[in-house]
């Protein structure tokens, strides 16, 4: 099978999807081509630019990029054409994949925050399998593909992997700085801890947060330095984002990528509370508020022993959440289908 995996067209965390996904596929040794949508994007935007001085429309800018995955799609002939969110396909990518023999995967990884948008791109591309990264609404989905499933997750062990047991950050936190994280973080005394605060942050002028940042507000963190943060820290946490298109869509099942990185890495973390973390990790804490996160912070960062012993009991429970098995799950799905 041959296979061509077609990047988000963004540089966060989604692009670390593609490409852990990227990676799973080489692993079990299948033909597999790229097509790096981001650079597309950012070149038609960069060139219309340099010649005119004025901004080409959204749209534009994704009709040509497409048409460099049309000549990709062309030149490499895959069996299965895997999308990794799909937000910037052009109506016209997705007729043209319609019309042809190739199969199509689609990995939406904005569930539950943006369920809205991904049906409304599941009726217009027509997939022949959707992957959810959460289940919470797989339901309203069905009506939509034949085959939709929920693939939690998953981590990369040649990235994420214990360290050698050196701490020495107190505590660690890589995300998105959406308005609530800056306002649990920014309520925290952070007086005589070692913080490390990482990821796109560019909207905390006016609180404290900017003077913990490991980059320039606005500046992605690579999952690799993601990792090597983790292995440094003696605490981290997660917190899911409570921004989404409406306020029904906010509460998940499902846990989040960093959470399966961060056990994966074996190291400790307080967590958001939900369904399918609370299953895997009775042995975390739970917090609601900054706090009680301020108060599991000072406590698990001073306490080696109890700490190390959840961490390693946390990383067992994900052990086999692989971007290889999931390429496996997919490929029994897109054969079953």
């Amino acid at each position: 099978m041959r296979v061509l995996i077609v990047h988000p067209g963004v540089d966060y965390s989604v692009s670390d999807v593609f490409e852990g996904w990227a990676r799973g596929f080489r692993k079990l040794g299948i033909p597999l081509a790229q097509y790096a949508m981001h650079d597309a994007l950012a070149f038609y935007g960069n060139l219309h630019w340099r010649e005119t001085g004025k901004l080409l429309p959204t749209t534009e800018i994704i009709k040509h990029a497409c048409l460099g995955l049309h000549s990709k799609m062309w030149e490499w002939w895959p069996d299965l054409v895997v999308v990794i969110s799909g937000f910037f396909i052009h109506r016209w990518t997705w007729e043209i994949l319609q019309s042809r023999p190739h199969r199509v995967a689609l990995i939406c990884t904005e569930s539950p925050y943006e369920d809205d948008a991904q049906r409304t791109l599941i009726s217009l591309a027509e997939p022949d399998v959707v992957i959810l990264n959460d289940p919470t609404n797989i339901d309203t989905y069905r009506g939509l593909c034949d085959t939709v499933e929920y693939l939690p997750h998953c981590y990369d062990p040649d990235i994420h992997h214990p360290g050698n047991g050196t701490r020495d950050l107190d505590f660690v936190f890589v995300g998105t700085g959406y308005p609530d994280r800056i306002r649990l973080f920014d309520q925290i005394d952070w007086t005589g801890l070692d913080f490390t605060l990482a990821g796109n942050w560019p909207h905390v002028e006016g609180t404290q947060l900017g003077s913990y940042l490991n980059a320039p507000p606005g500046e992605c963190t690579t999952n690799a330095d993601a990792a090597d943060l983790y292995r440094r820290a003696k605490v981290s946490a997660n917190r899911y984002r409570r921004e989404a298109n409406r306020a029904d869509l906010v509460d998940g099942w499902a846990l989040g990528p960093r959470e399966v990185e961060l056990a994966a890495c074996q190291t400790f973390f307080c967590r958001d509370p939900r369904g399918e973390s609370d299953e895997l990790f009775p042995m975390l804490p739970t917090f609601t508020g900054p706090a009680e996160l301020e108060q599991q912070i000072r406590w698990w960062s001073t306490h080696d022993r109890q700490r190390e012993k959840a961490a390693a009991a946390a990383r067992d429970r994900i052990s086999d959440r692989t971007f290889e098995n999931n390429v496996r799950r997919l490929l029994a799905l897109v054969n079953d289908d």
